[in-house]
């Protein structure tokens, strides 16, 4: 019963055919890639990878425009200022530093470096802190010169946390760079006060975006950072070739005499 009959008489053992699909030999890991995606021409086969690079290069691009577009708005500012010229040196090397950061997320996303991106993230963060610290003091400082200007009138003070003549002298000489009476400093201060608002209110337009734009590339590139630490470690542990798939041969059939 285990034999079938061969067309020329002899008894050959049956045989069975595997299907054409097992020749196709995947490893354990294959199904965890998809396919490959072209990522800024890149061509990256894990999905999640793949969205997580896209959106930390669109970001460091975005930072670097945005970068360059505060430079070019702080040197327009200062165009009629005298010490201008000695001004554009610093105000270059501070638009080098500046770039650091977004340099670090292009090409930490770009090499799939996880020292790149940790760099990336990590100064994004500190750079979202540092900026609200200084959003906090900003607000304290234009309280503090509305309180003067509102409660400190020299000689008619409304409260005891009013400077006194010294430190008028000692306020003036530290905003106004210049020695004046108590009079003429208070003076200054009512004459410039719109404008400190002003300055206020168009330093919290500009910065409040840096700041959602800090944390987004910090949350997205610790993400990232996580991300090609965990590629790294599931290709270590994967084979190192792949077997392509090949076509099945038809069993030989060997006569027995």
């Amino acid at each position: 019963s285990g034999h079938e009959r061969a067309p020329h008489g002899c008894s050959c053992p049956r045989r069975r055919l595997l299907p054409k699909s097992a020749g196709a030999m995947q490893p354990p890991h294959a199904t965890l890639l998809g396919q490959q995606q072209s990522v800024h021409g890149l061509n990256i086969g894990n999905p999640r990878l793949a969205a997580l690079t896209r959106k930390v290069l669109c970001l460091a691009c975005f930072a670097a425009v945005v970068t360059l577009a505060k430079f070019v708005y702080s040197l327009s500012q200062a165009q009629g200022l005298s010490n201008v010229g000695n001004d554009v040196g610093s105000r270059i090397f501070g638009l080098g530093l500046s770039l650091i950061v977004p340099l670090f997320g292009y090409f930490g996303a770009k090499r799939r470096d996880s020292n790149l991106m940790c760099c990336f993230c990590g100064c994004n963060f500190a750079n979202a802190c540092f900026t609200i610290f200084a959003l906090i003091a900003a607000q304290g400082l234009v309280h503090t010169y509305q309180f003067i200007v509102e409660e400190c009138h020299p000689g008619a003070y409304t409260s005891d946390s009013c400077p006194h003549d010294d430190q008028w002298r000692e306020l003036c000489q530290t905003v106004v760079h210049r020695e004046l009476n108590p009079q003429d400093c208070y003076n200054y201060f009512r004459d410039h006060e719109d404008e400190v608002q002003m300055a206020w209110k168009v330093s919290l337009i500009m910065t409040l975006p840096v700041v959602v734009l800090s944390c987004c590339s910090f949350w997205l590139g610790n993400k990232l950072y996580r991300e090609l630490q965990s590629d790294a470690v599931m290709h270590q542990g994967a084979p190192p070739a792949m077997v392509q798939a090949g076509q099945v041969q038809p069993p030989v059939m060997v006569n027995q005499s």
